[in-house]
Formats: C-alpha cells, structure tokens, sequence
C-alpha cells in the first residue's frame, strides 16, 4: 500500500483525517480551532447570545474602536496578582486590530479594583477571547467575575465566570490572511425540569447574506438546531467557510413557557493561511 509522507518520513494512511494530521503537525497553514460558549439564563421567549454576560452580543462598535481602551476588573478581592490572591492573578485578551491582526495584552488583576488596557492596545477592535494566564491554584479559576469592557463600565464585551479559565463567549471575528471552516457544531440547554421549559432553538449567525456576501453590522443566520434538556451535535459535511473579517455568533431563543435555562455551545473547525 501506497502512504503519504512528511518531512520527516512519518506514514499516513490515505484514511486518516485531517483532523489527527493537524494535530500531528503534518499539515502546514492550518491550525485547529474551537469556540466555546456558555449562557446561564435564556429569558422566555426572547433571543439571547450565547454569551457569560447575557442578553445579546456586544461587539465593539466602529465609530468607537480603535482608538478606545477597555478595562478589567472582577466582583471578588481574591482576583489579583499583587498582593497575589487565590484566583486569577494574570489574565490575557486575545484581541483584532482593525487590520485583523492578531495580537494580546496581559492584566494583572487587581480585585475590584478597574485596570486600564492602556494606550498599548488602543487599536482593539475585536475581542477573540479571554483566558487567564496565571492563577493561585492547581485548579482554581476565577474567584468572582470577572469582566473586560469599555472605560465607562459599558458594555461589557465578554466575561471569565467564577471557577472557569476562560471566557465561554461565542463570539469570534475570523483574522486577517485566515479563513475558518467550521467542520462540527453542538448545542446543549439544561433547565431545572426536562420539558418544553427547557426548548431552546440554536442559530449560527454571520455578517454574510445568504449569497455569501459580507453585509457589516447585519448578522444572517447560516444553520440552526433545537434542543429540550439534551444536546445536539451537527457535522457538517460539507463545512462552513467564513472569510477574514466575519464576525460570527451563536444565539438561541426560547417559547413562551421556556423557564431560564442554561444553553452552551461548542463550535471546532480549522483557520486556513490564505
């Protein structure tokens, strides 16, 4: 049987999927990539994002950004890196330029106490994530929330919720010279009795028309799922294919009897060099 061979002369079998190539490193210009996201409380018959801090996404607005700075801050005393606390100490934004370039910018956690980005990423256009980088445990996570938004104190663009390490935020903007496929997606709601309480309908949305054309501000939808108390998973045959420059979202909306479920989502493809 005939195989394909890397640099350094690893077989692969023609079966193998790109999948376990990539995470191999076998494959050059393509990275993996996922997308978490995570809402505690859908309202009744009203569509939210999912998103930490509820309600529908904030993406920061153009006339305002670059140019704006953002600040963090987090509800618990135990979130600081000096004097060192027992929950986040360092906490990274993985952030766009209005170029879409990728860059990052570092907080040292101050407890309740607000901390400038600064004028060193004043041209955050697109906030892509946020982790925290140190911490004063093996496991712990946040102590409180903690929240990176505008100097004013609003909006607030994403959020770290109490015991996790990162943002569970749905939002993504695709970067500069890349170009995401999106190859599965899963949805989950989970109420406090299984039922029509508990019905969420999921929507993958983009600022892309359904002819593929960039629409700005607009957000379409490009698929939809429905769970009740379960989760779902769809894999996309033939994947989704976003150019740099989309911003991308996952919403969900209930009926009349939904009862504040929690809904998450988790989305993973691959971000192709173009």
């Amino acid at each position: 049987m005939t195989y394909l061979t890397n640099s350094k002369h690893y077989p692969i079998k023609p079966a193998t999927r790109i999948g376990e190539m990539v995470a191999e490193g076998l494959v050059s210009g393509i990275e993996r990539w996922h997308k978490f996201g995570f809402n505690p409380d859908i309202d009744a018959a009203v569509e939210e994002s999912i998103v930490p801090y509820g309600g529908l996404a904030n993406f920061p607005l153009v006339a305002a950004y670059p140019g704006a700075q953002v600040e963090i801050d987090s509800s618990s005393t135990d979130d600081d890196g000096d004097p060192v606390g027992t929950g986040a100490r360092t906490v990274t934004m993985y952030y766009l330029t209005s170029a879409g370039v990728e860059k990052t910018h570092t907080f040292t956690m101050n407890g309740t106490t607000d901390v400038a980005s600064g004028a060193g990423c004043a041209d955050m256009w697109r906030v892509n994530g946020l982790r925290i980088k140190t911490k004063g445990g093996l496991t712990n996570g946040a102590a409180g929330t903690i929240s990176l938004r505008e100097l004013d104190d609003s909006p607030v663009f994403t959020q770290i919720l109490p015991g996790n390490d990162r943002a569970y935020n749905s939002q993504y903007t695709v970067p500069a010279g890349k170009k995401l496929v999106i190859t599965d997606w899963e949805c989950s709601s989970m109420g406090a009795v299984r039922g029509t309480n508990d019905y969420l309908r999921f929507k993958l949305m983009a600022n892309v028309d359904y002819e593929g054309v960039a629409s700005g501000t607009s957000l379409f939808e490009q698929s939809d799922m429905s769970a009740q108390g379960a989760r779902e998973h769809r894999h996309f045959e033939v994947p989704l294919v976003f150019a740099a420059g989309t911003d991308l979202v996952v919403n969900a909306a209930g009926v009349a009897a939904t009862d504040h479920p929690q809904a998450s989502t988790y989305m993973q493809g691959y971000l192709v060099t173009v």
